[in-house]
């Protein structure tokens, strides 16, 4: 008996799922699940796209023995599938889950392709403006010229505290004497 369940999500998610267990009296075997981008496996197994095309939305498929579970869905409706449907979807979900056809797909992008991603989608051709040239030195050291007048604006400020210090007296106080006559007061 086998377990199989197949979900293409071309609406919310973009991804086809993909899940396979073989069921036997004595022994159990491991569910084995697959979730694959949609336009990545679309661009190895084309008929994916025509099963979806116009205002369908998904396909669902799940098979728990005889019990078989089939839809085309809709937004606002979803009807059964019909046996051509089936069974390329059947033999799709085996050949993923049992014979690991298109792993290579769900390996990370290598640094190379990595790169290349980065490159078309931030300096795609033609549309890039023109560059505006600007000269950092100059402007470094007009930044510069700010901080050194600030500076001196500082300067001129701690040199008024400094002199309004210098020209305050204070009343000295005897605080060592003032302890001893509370003391003595008590």
């Amino acid at each position: 008996m086998e377990y199989i369940k197949v979900h293409i999500d071309e609406m919310f998610q973009k991804q086809i799922f993909f899940e396979y267990r073989l069921i036997e009296e004595d022994k159990s075997n491991d569910m084995v699940s697959r979730a694959f981008p949609f336009a990545k496996l679309v661009e190895k197994e084309h008929k994916i796209e025509e099963l979806v095309k116009g205002t369908i939305i998904g396909i669902y498929y799940e098979q728990r023995g005889r019990n078989v579970v089939t839809e085309r869905q809709w937004l606002d409706k979803s009807e059964p599938l019909d046996q051509d449907t089936i069974d390329y979807i059947v033999s799709l979900a085996k050949r993923v889950c049992v014979n690991m056809v298109y792993d290579e797909i769900l390996k990370p992008p290598t640094i190379d392709e990595q790169v290349e991603d980065f490159i078309k989608e931030f300096f795609e051709e033609g549309d890039s403006e023109p560059l505006e040239q600007k000269d950092f030195l100059a402007e470094f050291f007009e930044e510069l010229s700010d901080d050194t007048q600030d500076v001196k604006n500082t300067n001129t400020i701690s040199s008024q505290i400094k002199n309004k210090f210098e020209n305050t007296t204070l009343k000295q106080k005897d605080f060592l004497s003032e302890f001893f006559e509370q003391l003595d007061d008590e």
